[in-house]
């Protein structure tokens, strides 16, 4: 009982962090590359059943 009461500091809603973006702009690129490869897939299915 011997401190000084203070407001409650509000935490922010994102806690953003520069290292953060690696990981997520890695998994941006390869969802990407995930749809990437699955359009060609469905684009040259008809041309290897000619």
């Amino acid at each position: 009982m011997d401190r000084m009461i203070t407001q409650p500091q509000k935490k922010p809603v994102f806690n953003f962090e520069w290292l953060d973006l690696f990981p997520y702009s890695l998994a941006v690129v390869m969802f990407c590359a995930e749809v990437y490869i699955i359009h060609q897939f469905v684009a040259l299915t008809p041309v290897l059943h000619h």
